[in-house]
Order: C-alpha cells, then structure tokens, then sequence
C-alpha cells in the first residue's frame, strides 16, 4: 500500500487503531509519517520479524497521519483495523498538536545532563478530605489512569515531548519557616525544606525505595520561560519546578500558586517582655532580640519527568550519597560502561565524589575484573583505577580496609602507574585536618607498607609524621584503644626501628590532648609494652614517660568521680593492674611536682583516697610506702564534704590527718620502714611546708624514735628540718620527744669559750 492519509467517514473519528492477531509472517511493516518530511517516520513490524509472531501486537496513528504498508514476503495474517472516536468538548486532537510541544521538546533537549529533569504542580482542585490530591491508594495499581484529565494531559505532553524520559507521580511536603527580626520586621529569612512523602511509576508501582535518590529535586525555584518562544530560559540560578499556574509567579506566590493551600500553621515570638502588650514595649530590646517565627506545612502531588539516559548525571547531584547510589548499582550489575559515565561526572563536579565505601568497592570490582597481566597494563583500566583514587572527596581519609585495597589494586596495575593519584592522595592536606591520631597512624602503616613494593617512586614518611604533628585532632574523644593496637601492630610488622619516629611523634600528640584517665592510663600500658622490646634502646622513651606520668595526675584531677570508679574497680575499660602499674611510673619516672599533686588530689576525696587503699595488697608495700611518703604526708584535708560525715568531728570538722591516720591504721609499719634512700616517713613530713602540723604528730606517735634520726639527705634532725620550714609548732613538738637533741644542735670548744670569758673579764 503507497503512502495515504485515511479518509474516514465519522466526523468524530481522530484516529486509527490496529490489532495484529497471533500470526506467522514476514514483511508488512507499518511506517507512520508524523510531519511534513519523509524522515520523520515511525515503523511499526507488528511481529512480523522476531520471536513474537505469536503474540497479539498493536499500534495507532492519528486519522491525519500519512502512512504506508508494505507488502507480506510469506504466511498470512490477520490485522484488525479500529476507528478511534473523540467525544470530549475540547479540540479534535489532530498531529497538530505535536507541534504545540516542540518547545518543550526542544527545551528538554538543550538541558544540561544533570538539568534533565522537570516538575509540574498538579491541578489545584481537589477535595479538601485529604493533604495531597492523589493519595497513595488512589495512585496505586493505576498509576496516570488514576489523574484526572487536566493532569493526564500535562502527562501525556511530558511523555511525547520527551523521548525515552521516565514519569512519576510524586507527593511531596515542604516547610516553610520565615522569620522576621526587629519589632517591624526590619528584615526576614525564609527557609524552605522539601521531603518525598511516596513516588509510583505510570503503571502505579510504588517505587519510593529504588526512587530515593529523588531528594535532588529542585522543588524551590521555578524555572523561567521566554514568552515569545516558549522556550525554558538556561540558567544555572533556575531549578527544575515548571510554575503551570498563573503568569504572575512570584518567590513568596510560589506556595500558594504550586502547593496549594497550607494545612497547618504555626507560630513563635521570641524577645517579648511576658508582662507588656505582647508587642515587647515593655522594656527595651535590640531588634535582633526580637524574632517572630511563622511555619506553615504543604503537601502536594507532582509529576516528575527525568531522561533516564541523564540518570547517573542526575543522582550525582546528590553528593557523596548520591555517587554512593550508583556505585552500588555499578557493582551489583558489574557494568563497566556505567562505571565510565560515572567516573565522567565525578571527575568533571567538584560536588559529586566517592565516600570511603564506594571508592573501595569499584577498587575491588576493576581489581577483579581485571584477571590478566595484559589487561593490567592495559590503559583504559589504569586510567580508572586513577579516576576512583582522585576521586575520592576531600572530606573523606581512607580506611585501613581502603588503604588495603589501594596496595592490592597496585600490586596489580603496578605502582608506579598508580603513584601520581596516590601521592595527590596522600599530599592533600584537606582531608586530614581534624582527624584522630589512628587516621594518621593507618596512613603511616600504608606508607611503609608502600616503601617495600617495588616501583614506588616516593618515600612519604617525613611528610607523614608532620601531618600527624601539624593536623592531628587533640580532641579528648581519641580512641586511644585503637591507636595502641595500630603502634603495636607497626611494631610487629616493621620494627621498632622503623616506625620509632611515628610513634614518639603519635605519643607527643597524644600528649596534647586534654587527659581522660582511661585513655592515659591504656596509654602508659602501651609505653611499658615498647620499654620491654630488646630493640628499645633505655631511656629513649623518658621523656614520654614523664609527659604520661604528668597526664595521668591530671586526667585524676579532672574528673575525681571517675577516677574513684577506677581505682576501685567499677570501670572496666582499664584494670586495677593498670591503674597500679600507672601509679608505679609515677613514683619511678614522675617529677616530685606530680607526686606531690597527685596526694593532693587524692585528699580532695574519702571516696578516692579509700580506693587507693583498698588498691595496694601487702605485696605491694615498696610503692605504697612512696605513695605515702612522697605524696600524702606533704598534703592536708581541707575539704570535708567529700569525705563522710562519719568521719568529721564534734564540731563538724574532718581531721586535716585523717588520710595519715587510716593508713597508719591500715599499715603502721609505714612510720617506721624505711625507702631506698634511707628516709623515714618523719623526713619527708617535716622536710615539706605544706605538711600540716598534725600529719607530723601522728608518725611522730607512731614511731617515737624517729624524732632522733637524722635525715640522711641534710643530715639534719627532724626538729631542725621543721624549724627550716617555718613549722615552728612542729619543730617544737619533736624537741620535746628527746631534749636531748638540743645539745647536738651547736658543736662547742670549751677551750675557746674559755678563752673568750677571760677576755671579756
């Protein structure tokens, strides 16, 4: 058959419609004409090729389409031909119509990939029995059947206008909060926040899980049409929400014009005197004290349209959770020209870049994709694994597991193709700022382990270690945990030797930070364990140690509550063997300073100062007896309510002694033992000022004796040492306990003195 136009009979006939029943045949074909020129031709086989002879096909054309058939090659069918009749009150629809939309067509194809999507406001007219026009069981399982017929008709144009675009019907909800400042609302600020209630596709699925990454839709601004050509203005300020309704848009007009009516309100006054007008005249404010809060709540119904050939460009949009989308889809399907359009994106949008998840799993998926050494070399695949590495955004460091992935993607690709993305990597200094000491101690870990592979090109160490100094978090929330079994397990790996410096400069930093008891004391776990390695030289960790020592007093200080539960075992994060093994370094390798703080901190505390008691054994006598000498007998009680009330005297007092006497009730023998420098407890009471006169009295009752031995540090008596430190009371005190001492006070020459009287005579 040439090519003609059907002559129907009906005025009312608009078009035609043929039914092919399951026949086999070739040849036949249908060619619909849809404008002027010959190219523009639909063909329709209608089964006559393929597998689906045996199935019932159909097509339609409007009545004044040209057309042409063509003739059957072999078989026979049986073709079925329909007038379509239109008994609407508005205009016959004619291929006419076609022409109407080539604005919008030509519009649609001029966005830009990641513009490709457009948002129409469904019809205002709806019953008020509900907050959206199309509710979720009303579109479910039908789909645009389920639209009235103004809103089927924006459907249907979207469809023809744009080829291979995907519509959805979505019904959305929008807060919009303005507040205005000043008591006349001497200037405002709106803020509208847009969420996806539920999305169906044409055939009424709910599709609102697989349709998540929808949340990019620009629902806030209305993209902007030419009057005269009808075409959609491109600029980048205008977002994807076509205004349908009313010529006179406005920014403010925008709610009521595309979402209808608010169906809730709500309001806020901040900075109003509760005893004046309600206006705040009642007593003076500055205008940015005074705020007036109105949010109203939207709901409405939208149909989205987007070219699903633009899907990657446009879940991108997302950000990092968007890219995270398709790379999930990416290694679920293993489609690598997917994985190059979006390596294309990330690579051209500053804003859409892998996380840590994504930019593994591709790693993995292109590594094991990648089975022989030829395709390994091979360019193509080199230049991804590149683009996932540099793409990886700013605001993300790589996980160990990463880092992992990394050597074994270069084990593969061979390092040295690899080392210009992995030193970009390691150089950007943006994504280190704030991170914890662990981040830094993995990237060290995967620079050694780098330095042994052949072909690296660089050793980054150096630079490494002045990132850890330079960027490192000194917040208090570090998982020292963490940091010690990554030192231990470097150590392990490399020798001490080799990751020395990275972790003295990892122990500095950690220094910095402000003190928790549990992470100093796991710390000074980790010092004790790298002091016993054989290739730890003596001494090359003083330092250090003294910085713990001075961080586990004041992490106590800090928090004398939590310190308590420590001690006495109701934490269980440390040990009680920790704890023990901390206060040993303390009086090993601390300075007199921190010894001397930490008893005054243990005063502060009946609740701590019982803990510390109940912490030593009788095997532990050597460090309870320096606990005792060099930091409790210098300090005094001073606060009573913090110890019991059982404990506080007649008149409501606590003994400043009192910690001196219940430890010389829990071990006497304190008094009389001497330390490995030869002292009595007696000593290093009246050697201090800050000892109060009673601590002195109590070891003078407890060992008597010590009054007439002398410090084998001065050589001075305790009376002598008292008197040098302005405790005349106490100097007085010992005196008493053996007068006898006065007379080893000054060495006499009876001679000489004999000599000076006949002088004076």
């Amino acid at each position: 058959m040439e090519r003609c136009v059907n002559t129907e009979e009906e005025e009312d006939a608009f078009g035609t419609l043929y039914i092919q029943l399951p026949s086999v045949f070739s040849g036949g074909e249908i060619n619909v004409y849809s404008g002027d020129e010959k190219e523009d031709i639909n063909e329709f086989n209608l089964g006559g090729t393929g597998d689906n002879n045996l199935s019932c096909q159909f097509m339609c054309h409007y009545a004044d389409c040209e057309y042409e058939m063509a003739k059957i090659k072999s078989g026979s069918r049986v073709l079925l031909r329909y007038s379509l009749h239109y008994f609407g009150c508005g205009e016959m629809p004619t291929t006419n119509m076609l022409k109407d939309i080539e604005p919008l067509t030509r519009s649609l194809k001029l966005l830009p990939q990641n513009k490709k999507m457009i948002i129409l406001p469904t019809d205002d007219e709806w019953s008020e029995d509900t907050s959206v026009k199309y509710t979720a069981q009303t579109l479910l399982g039908e789909g645009i059947n389920a639209l009235d017929e103004c809103d089927r008709v924006n459907a249907e144009i979207v469809k023809a206008a744009g080829k291979g675009w995907k519509l959805l019907i979505v019904n959305a909800n929008m807060k919009r909060t303005e507040t205005s400042y000043g008591y006349e609302a001497t200037w405002s600020h709106v803020d509208q926040e847009y969420t996806i209630i539920e999305v169906f596709d044409e055939e009424g699925n709910d599709v609102t899980e697989s349709m998540a990454w929808l949340d990019i839709a620009e629902f806030d601004c209305v993209s902007k049409r030419d009057r005269k050509t009808g075409n959609v203005q491109l600029d980048n300020e205008d977002g994807m929400l076509l205004a349908t309704k009313g010529d006179n848009y406005t920014y403010f007009e925008g709610c009521s014009n595309n979402w209808g009516v608010a169906h809730s309100e709500s309001h806020e006054s901040t900075g109003y005197d509760s005893d004046s007008d309600g206006y705040g005249y009642g007593r003076y404010h500055y205008d940015s004290d005074v705020s007036r809060t109105t949010t109203h709540q939207y709901k409405d119904t939208f149909l989205l349209a987007y070219d699903t050939a633009a899907e990657v460009d446009l879940m991108c949009l997302g950000g990092v959770k968007g890219v995270s989308a398709v790379a999930s889809k990416i290694v679920v399907t293993q489609d690598c020209s997917l994985l190059d359009r979006l390596l294309s994106v990330v690579e051209s949008d500053n804003e859409s870049k892998f996380d840590i998840s994504s930019c593994q799993q591709l790693l993995e998926m292109v590594t094991e994709l990648t089975t022989r050494r030829r395709d390994a070399l091979s360019r193509s695949n080199i230049d991804k694994v590149n683009k996932i590495l540099l793409g990886l955004a700013t605001s993300f460091e790589p996980s160990k597991e990463l880092f992992a992935t990394i050597l074994t993607a270069g084990d593969k690709f061979g390092h040295q193709n690899l080392s210009v993305s992995v030193l970009q990597l390691l150089s950007d200094t943006t994504r280190l700022r704030q991170h914890e000491i662990s981040s830094f101690l993995c990237r060290a870990n995967f620079i050694l382990e780098l330095n042994k592979r052949p072909g690296n090109q660089f050793n980054y160490v150096e630079n490494s270690i002045r990132d850890l100094s330079t960027h490192a978090s000194t917040s208090s929330n570090q998982r020292v945990s963490t940091i010690r079994d990554s030192i231990l397990e470097m150590i392990e790996r490399h020798g001490w030797a080799v990751v020395e410096d990275v972790v003295k400069a990892a122990l500095a930093q950690l220094h910095r930070v402000r003190p928790r008891i549990d992470q100093v004391v796991i710390r000074g776990s980790l010092i004790r364990k790298i002091q016993g390695l054989q290739e730890c030289l003596p001494g090359s960790l003083q330092q250090h140690v003294v910085d713990f020592t001075s961080d586990f007093v004041t992490s106590m200080g800090s928090d004398i509550n939590k310190a308590s539960d420590h001690l006495s075992g109701k934490a269980t994060n440390v040990s009680k063997f920790s704890i023990l093994m901390s206060i040993y370094s303390l009086f090993e390798h601390g300075t007199e300073s921190s010894q001397r703080d930490f008893g005054r901190i243990v005063c502060k505390s009946g609740a701590l100062f019982s803990a510390l008691l109940k912490l030593f054994s009788s095997k532990n006598q050597s460090i309870l007896l320096d606990v005792f000498n060099k930091s409790l007998v210098q300090n005094s009680v001073t606060y009573k309510y913090c110890w019991s009330r059982d404990e506080w005297d007649n008149e409501g007092n606590v003994p400043p002694s009192i910690h001196i006497r219940k430890m010389l009730e829990r071990v006497p023998v304190l008094a009389s033992k001497v330390d490995g420098v030869g002292r009595l407890a007696l000593h290093y009471a009246v050697a201090s000022s800050r000892a109060s006169f009673d601590s002195v009295v109590d070891i003078l009752e407890a060992n008597p004796e010590a009054a007439s031995v002398s410090d084998p540090m001065s050589g001075l008596f305790p009376f002598q040492l008292a008197a040098s430190n302005d405790n005349i009371g106490a100097s007085f005190r010992l005196l008493c306990a053996d007068p006898n001492l006065v007379l080893s006070g000054i060495q006499v020459d009876e001679t000489d003195e004999a000599k000076k009287r006949k002088r004076t005579e």
